[in-house]
């Protein structure tokens, strides 16, 4: 084969190596329905595709952070809800048995239930959610309240990002609800009237009655301050669940690609194939017959 001949075979073998791909290339963006799939294709396209589902993916992250923390934080707001309930009760046992009507046994019996209300008020300021104990601020993994019934928590603030380098606070002041610095602290308050009652002090029994109305205050401001952050959340989760739509909807639009039109490409790539199988057919048998002389 001469020179020229073998340039032209090495040229239509290059035209149907580049035929070959063009079509296996459609093919396969007829298949996934989408017309960037790698950088060749369109680079500038595919780099911003890369960008958008980098952003996608900390949107998604965000808008699970703060679902997560509004869940935890409706189980707090109904905690609270439920000492409020408690600490109700427990007044409304002091009105009872402030009055020397009731005799000692029955002052017995109330002070066997004020004590189950302590170790049930116990139980509901160390109640978890998903990032651990609702009540201790920071100190997540420990237990807010101790054996003894102090507080052992901080009222530090669990904040999340709601947009980028924006926070919110994601947590309620236990501290405030569960101890002194509330201005009572009702696990002290519940241990004396038990006592009191046990002891038939009546007078300290009455005296109880404001501090247990002012407890049920602290813990219900701290429920509202739930209420709140709870809004704050779910209307952040919401926008962002919004951002993540919108633009999981532009990176669909620059992916997907237009089915018949990519059909038309592939039938176009398919017929120039052909074309080129048969000049290249004839390059060789060109080039055969050029050789017998």
């Amino acid at each position: 084969m001469r020179v020229t001949e073998n340039v032209r075979f090495l040229y239509s073998a290059r035209v149907l190596a580049e035929g070959a791909e063009s079509m296996l290339r459609l093919s396969t963006q007829i298949a996934s329905g989408q017309k960037v799939t790698k950088p060749s294709d369109a680079p500038s396209v595919y780099a911003s595709i890369v960008q958008r589902s980098d952003f996608i993916s900390r949107l998604g992250a965000r808008r699970d952070t703060l679902d997560r923390s509004a869940s935890d934080l409706r189980l707090a707001e109904g905690s609270l809800a439920s000492a409020a309930d408690l600490l109700v009760r427990a007044r409304e046992i002091a009105v009872q048995f402030a009055d020397p009507a009731n005799g000692q046994p029955e002052r017995d019996a109330a002070a066997k239930e004020v004590a189950a209300l302590r170790q049930q008020l116990v139980a509901i300021a160390n109640t978890k959610g998903q990032r651990g104990y609702l009540f201790s601020g920071t100190q997540t993994s420990t237990a807010p309240i101790d054996a003894t019934g102090a507080f052992v928590g901080d009222d530090l603030p669990l904040n999340v990002e709601y947009a980028d380098g924006q926070y919110t606070r994601a947590n309620v002041d236990g501290k405030y609800a569960f101890s002194a610095a509330g201005g009572t602290d009702p696990f002290a308050l519940l241990a004396q009237l038990e006592t009191d009652l046990t002891g038939g002090n009546l007078a300290a029994i009455r005296t109880s009655l404001a501090p247990l109305e002012a407890v049920h205050q602290q813990v219900t401001l701290v429920r509202t301050d739930a209420g709140v952050a709870i809004n704050r959340l779910e209307s952040s989760s919401g926008l962002t669940s919004t951002a993540l739509s919108h633009s999981e909807k532009l990176q669909a639009d620059e992916k997907q690609g237009d089915i018949a039109e990519l059909a038309t490409k592939l039938s176009l790539a398919q017929a120039a194939y052909e074309r080129s199988i048969t000049v290249t057919r004839q390059v060789l048998n060109v080039a055969s017959i050029v050789d017998k002389f």
